[in-house]
C-alpha cells in the first residue's frame, strides 16, 4: 500500500540536499526504458499496425523515438485501410508531443517527495521441503520487491544537452537504508541512537554522458538497460537492473543494428553467507598457479556484442555476452572494442554466453517473441574444439502479446 505525502516546505530541504551532493556533475539528458510511457505508447501503435518494433536494445534517446514514428508514418501512408487511418493522427500527434526539434540546447529538472508503505508478513519465504540451503540468502523477504523496487523518499534529476546530439544527466535519490535480514515497512529513514539518519548510502540513481550523430550513439556512466523485446524479459541484462555502469555504444546500418558494452560490476562482500571470504580458488583447466579472487582483489568484468536485424515484420537477434574475474583489478585497454579481451590466448577465469532472439508480427495487433541462451558454452560440444568440461547450459523464453 502506497501513500503519498503532499509536498510540504520540507520539499525544499530534501530537494537543496540532493542539489548539493549532485553538484560535481549536474548535468541530465533523458533515456527512455521499454516502462516509460514515451515507448510503451510507441510499442503499441506499431504493434497495432502490424510491425515489429524495431529495437531490442534499451535505452533510447528522443532522437531515437522521433526517428522510428516518423519511419512508421511513412510505412502507412500509402494504405488505405481504416486501421491506418487512425493511427496516422496518433502518430502525428505523439511526434508533436515529443516536442522534438534537433540541436536545441535543453536543460531542466524534476523533483519528487514521495512516502510509501508497505505491510505484509515479515516471515522468510517457505524452504521446499528444506532442501535448499540458500533459500534464505537468495529470497531474503523478497529483497527486489521490497527494496529495489521500493520508491525513493526524495528524488532529484537534473539535465542539459542539445537535442539529437549530446547531453549529460545525473539523478539522485534517498531511501531508507537497507539491513540484512531485514525488509522496511515504509522507504522514510528510521532514528536509532548509533544513527540518526539511516538512509542508503547509494544515492546516485544515474549519471552518464550522451552523444549520438551519423548512426552512431553512445553514452559512459551509470544508466538502465534492457537487452531484448520491450514486452517482455530477457536472459540479458534487463529492466529489473537497477542500473550498469558501463561504456555502450550503438551503431545502425540499414536495418542491422549493432550494441556493445563494456562494464564493471561492483564487487560486494557477502555478509554471513556462502561464498563471503574465499581466499583462493582451486586450480582450473590445470593450470600451475592459484589465483586469488578474494574480496577486494578482483575486478568482474562485464561485456557483450548484440546484433539486430530488423524488418517489417521480423526481427531477429544474435548476442554473444562474457563475464571475467581479473586478479589485482586488472582493466585492458583492449576492454574498450570488448572483441580484443574475449579473443586472446590469455582470457582467464571467465564465463561466456550466446543468446539468440527473434519477434514475429503475424497480423495486426499479435507479436510473438521467443529468446534461446545458453550458458558456459563448451565448444567441445557445439563444434569439437576441445575446452573446459563446464557443460553447455540451455534456457529458453517464448512471448504472445496482442493489443
Amino acid at each position: 500500500m502506497e501513500k503519498v505525502i503532499h509536498r510540504t516546505s520540507t520539499v525544499f530541504l530534501f530537494s537543496t540536499i540532493l542539489f548539493i551532493v549532485s553538484l560535481p556533475q549536474l548535468f541530465a539528458y533523458p533515456l527512455y526504458m521499454p516502462d516509460d510511457r514515451e515507448v510503451s505508447e510507441l510499442v503499441a501503435i506499431y504493434n497495432r499496425a502490424g510491425y515489429v518494433f524495431p529495437p531490442a536494445s534499451f535505452p533510447l534517446s528522443t532522437a531515437d523515438i522521433h526517428e522510428l514514428a516518423g519511419r512508421l508514418i511513412d510505412n502507412i501512408s500509402g494504405d488505405e485501410s481504416d486501421q491506418s487511418r487512425q493511427l496516422l493522427p496518433m502518430l502525428r500527434e505523439y511526434r508533436r508531443a515529443l516536442n522534438y526539434a534537433p540541436n536545441r540546447v535543453v536543460q531542466g529538472h524534476e523533483y519528487s517527495l514521495k512516502g510509501a508503505a508497505l505491510f505484509s508478513d515479515d516471515s522468510p519465504p517457505v524452504e521446499a521441503g528444506g532442501e535448499d540451503p540458500v533459500a534464505h540468502y537468495r529470497f531474503p523477504f523478497d529483497f527486489y520487491h521490497r527494496f529495489v523496487e521500493f520508491p525513493d523518499m526524495a528524488k532529484l534529476a537534473l539535465w542539459a544537452g542539445k537535442t539529437g546530439s549530446s547531453g549529460m544527466h545525473i539523478s539522485a535519490g534517498i531511501k531508507r537504508e537497507y539491513l540484512h535480514n531485514t525488509s522496511p515497512e515504509s522507504n522514510l529513514f528510521a532514528y536509532t541512537e548509533d544513527d540518526p539518519f539511516k538512509i542508503e548510502n547509494y544515492f546516485l540513481r544515474s549519471g552518464y554522458l550522451a552523444w549520438r550523430g551519423g548512426g552512431f550513439e553512445g553514452w559512459f556512466g551509470r544508466a538502465p538497460v534492457h537487452y531484448g523485446d520491450a514486452d517482455f524479459n530477457s536472459f540479458l541484462p534487463s529492466a529489473r537492473l537497477p542500473w550498469l555502469d558501463a561504456f555502450t555504444y550503438r551503431y545502425s546500418l540499414g536495418p542491422l543494428t549493432m550494441t556493445s558494452y563494456f562494464a564493471t560490476l561492483e564487487n560486494r562482500q557477502v555478509t554471513n553467507g556462502p561464498g563471503g571470504t574465499a581466499e583462493v580458488l582451486p586450480t582450473i583447466d590445470e593450470r600451475p598457479e592459484p589465483e586469488v579472487y578474494d574480496f577486494g582483489r578482483t575486478i568482474i568484468f562485464n561485456s557483450m556484442h548484440r546484433f539486430i536485424f530488423s524488418w517489417d515484420r521480423f526481427r531477429f537477434g544474435v548476442t554473444s555476452a562474457h563475464v571475467a574475474a581479473r586478479e589485482n583489478n586488472a582493466l585492458h585497454l583492449g576492454d574498450l572494442f570488448p572483441v580484443f579481451s574475449w579473443h586472446n590466448a590469455v582470457v582467464g577465469h571467465h564465463n561466456m554466453h550466446i543468446v539468440l532472439d527473434a519477434a514475429y508480427a503475424p497480423f495486426r495487433g499479435m507479436s510473438i517473441y521467443g529468446q534461446a541462451g545458453w550458458d558456459d558454452i563448451n565448444a567441445a560440444d557445439l563444434f569439437g574444439i576441445p575446452d573446459s568440461g563446464v557443460p553447455t547450459i540451455g534456457a529458453y523464453l517464448l512471448g504472445l502479446s496482442y493489443r
